[in-house]
């Protein structure tokens, strides 16, 4: 639901207590998925539409060209 989007990220939170029970889950997945792509530079991004369900999509910055990592060379066979 909207009114749980504010909280949705934070640790331990479940949206619906009683499904959680039956499903499990101890709330931590979203926190876990949104501080990895903080601590890259990424973010997670919400859509969804009752009854719909909901999309996370995470997006990470592209590496500037020069911090790419150099292509391999051919070693040579002796």
């Amino acid at each position: 639901p909207e009114a749980d989007r504010p909280n949705i990220f934070n640790r331990f939170y479940r949206v619906d207590k009683a499904r959680s029970r039956e499903h499990g889950g101890s709330g931590l997945g979203l926190s876990i998925v949104h501080d990895a792509a903080a601590l890259y530079g990424g973010v997670v991004i919400v859509d969804g539409v009752e009854p719909h369900g909901t999309r996370f999509t995470v997006t990470f910055p592209r590496a500037a060209a020069s911090g790419a990592p150099e292509t391999q060379k051919e070693v040579p066979e002796t």
